[in-house]
């Protein structure tokens, strides 16, 4: 399952507007900045991922302690 956030299709859409109209030494620098900027995005989303983690691993213990407590 592939979720583009706005800026990763930005950095997209930015290299395809890019491919094709300049000589090969600029592409291939092109290309090694959008690889560059959307290692950028994967790191920001695992960050990302690591807190929501955490986050709903509490809501959920939390949840099951309220649940126990009204079972009770």
């Amino acid at each position: 399952y592939l979720v583009l956030t706005p800026d990763d299709e930005r950095i997209l859409l930015d290299l395809g507007h890019n491919l094709g109209i300049s000589h090969r030494e600029d592409q291939i620098r092109h290309l090694r900045l959008a690889r560059q900027a959307l290692g950028q995005q994967e790191a920001a989303a695992q960050r990302t991922e690591e807190q929501l983690v955490r986050l709903y691993r509490a809501l959920g213990w939390a949840a099951g302690a309220a649940l126990v407590l009204i079972i009770a």
